[in-house]
């Protein structure tokens, strides 16, 4: 086996190794925006407050490119397998000249994604923390009970981070329900741990959580958006390195039958 064929081989399995790790990405891409997908439809109203109007798109757009990915990632791996098979070598030609060019189209796109989630994370991050603050005291001010699909996320958010209110619970002094109750105390029952039987939850309750949620929200949120982005700069390296080895391989892999047949 000449210095050719050899190298031919050890690109062709690192091909294949490679696109398995992108079949991999693919599936975890499909299920974050799945699971995101289903939080939305849960409470599409904070959605479409944070991450604007078009979120219901974006979703869609990351589990359609978790499909794709898995895909061309098959593409991939057969290229790969096709190119180690002498007698293959006019269809490897083929469907490595295919991959390639798909791979060079996507890592352009790839870039230029990676630099738009950088600059739409910081940009959001650092409007966040009002516009947040802003909608949920708007929906206390409001009937809140009227926008439940709103309100809910932040009753349950309460409820699983302990905390009350977005910088504390004040914000519910003026709410519809104190006012209706005449008791500028009232909290609603997330804001508290521990209630036993009947009892209801006030500013004066010895459960009553006095920390606000915009901490733990606005953890949560880096967390989510560091991870899209860290899977965005992965698939970009990925491919880059990908695309080398796509390149090198049409060169090494000579589609001529004969020639083929006798190796």
């Amino acid at each position: 086996m000449g210095l050719n064929d050899t190298l031919r081989y050890f690109l062709s399995i690192l091909l294949i190794v490679l696109n398995a790790l992108g079949f991999a990405v693919g599936a975890v891409l499909m299920s974050l925006g799945a699971a995101a997908f289903a939080q939305y439809v849960r409470t599409p109203g904070l959605y479409e407050v944070i991450y604007g109007r078009d979120i219901y798109e974006v979703l869609i757009f990351f589990m359609a490119s978790g499909a794709a990915l898995i895909l061309l990632s098959i593409l991939g791996i057969l290229a790969g397998v096709f190119s180690l098979i002498n007698r293959l070598r006019c269809l490897a030609a083929a469907l490595l000249l295919l991959y390639a060019a798909i791979i060079f189209a996507l890592y352009t796109l790839e870039v230029i994604a990676v630099s738009l989630d950088f600059s739409q994370f910081f940009a959001i991050k650092d409007d966040v923390n009002a516009t947040i603050e802003a909608e949920f005291n708007s929906l206390l001010i409001s009937d809140m009970y009227l926008n439940m699909s709103r309100i809910e996320f932040f009753f349950q958010w309460q409820n699983d981070n302990e905390c009350c209110g977005w910088t504390d619970g004040s914000a519910y002094n003026t709410s519809t329900m104190a006012v209706r109750l005449g008791d500028s105390s009232w909290r609603p029952m997330s804001c508290c741990g521990n209630l036993v039987g009947n009892e209801t939850c006030s500013a004066g309750h010895s459960s009553y959580y006095l920390v606000g949620c915009d901490d733990s929200f606005l953890a949560s949120y880096s967390r989510y958006s560091w991870t899209y982005i860290g899977i965005s700069i992965s698939a970009a390296l990925i491919e880059g390195v990908v695309l080398i080895i796509s390149f090198s391989l049409i060169g090494l892999v000579h589609c001529s039958g004969p020639k083929s047949e006798k190796e």
